[in-house]
C-alpha cells in the first residue's frame, strides 16, 4: 500500500503533520480535507493566513492541496 505525507504549509513555513499508509490517492486527498478541518478547529488563529494541507506520496509527488481557508463542501472535489 502507498505511503503518504501530510504537511501544514504556508508561504513561510512547512510543518510535518502526519504520515499514513492508505489504499489510494483519493483516500489520501480525503484525509487531507479531514486534517484541514482539524486545523481550522484546533488552530483558528491560522485561518486567513494562507495555510494549506499538502498531501504527497512517498516519491514526493503532490497528490492534493487543501486550503484551510476554503474547505470543499461535502461531496466536492479538492
Amino acid at each position: 500500500m502507498p505511503h503518504y505525507h501530510f504537511d501544514l504549509i504556508s508561504a513561510d513555513n512547512i510543518t510535518d503533520v502526519s504520515d499514513a499508509v492508505l489504499n489510494s490517492d483519493d483516500l489520501a486527498g480525503k484525509v487531507g480535507v479531514e486534517l484541514a478541518h482539524q486545523v481550522r478547529e484546533g488552530r483558528p488563529e491560522l485561518i486567513g493566513q494562507g495555510y494549506e494541507i499538502l498531501v504527497r506520496n512517498d516519491a514526493g509527488d503532490e497528490i492534493a492541496r487543501v486550503s484551510i481557508d476554503r474547505l470543499p463542501s461535502d461531496g466536492d472535489d479538492q
